[in-house]
């Protein structure tokens, strides 16, 4: 589902000349130790680090680095799916850093996005094994965000393959496919009674 960046900016009582990373929800306190990252990008390129979550301690942990860091827009709450969008579409990037894990993981906050139009970009780990080019993957987090702003062609490219996915991964698409495999049982029944 995407949206417009301008209308959704307005919605949400965002500047529009600013550049704009996201993130939200209970994992942001991985977020602190890029903010000398963000300041050093902010003074070439000026930007909002839009931060919203429902947990107090990150949101108190946020409003207190806000001193030194005052690019940090701060949002408190839970947000609706529909809203989620809203945000994304307002949004240059969607940051997702988290470390490597033991065992093999299902990234559901990039899985939820992945369709909004908004590049995504996540901590080169294990942790986003299972997404090759749908995500922006970094190591090094202010050439990747400066890839965005840019508007370079390795990010064209990645939000054309992350359509893709969000396509034939859609709700719609796995339904057709279990309606499918569902409708296919009866004839394996039916072939196990006969042998």
């Amino acid at each position: 589902m995407h949206g417009n960046k301008v209308e959704a900016r307005r919605k949400l009582g965002l500047p529009l000349d600013k550049k704009i990373v996201f993130n939200y929800g209970i994992g942001i306190y991985r977020h602190i130790h890029l903010l000398p990252i963000l300041k050093r990008l902010n003074q070439d390129y000026p930007l909002i680090l839009l931060t919203l979550t429902h947990i107090q301690d990150w949101y108190d942990l946020f409003k207190a680095v806000k001193g030194r860091y005052p690019f940090i827009e701060l949002r408190k709450g839970d947000i609706p799916i529909r809203e989620l969008y809203t945000y994304l579409h307002a949004s240059d990037a969607l940051l997702v850093h988290k470390d490597s894990a033991e065992a093999i993981v299902v990234p559901s906050t990039v899985n939820l996005c992945l369709g909004s139009g908004c590049p995504i970009l996540a901590y080169n780990t294990n942790f986003f094994d299972t997404f090759d080019r749908e995500v922006l993957k970094y190591s090094a987090l202010g050439e990747a965000l400066i890839d965005i702003f840019e508007e370079r062609e390795r990010v064209k490219d990645t939000l054309r393959i992350a359509e893709q996915y969000a396509r034939e991964n859609s709700s719609y698409e796995i339904a057709r496919r279990l309606i499918k495999l569902f409708e296919s049982l009866p004839e394996i029944t039916e072939h196990r009674a006969v042998a």
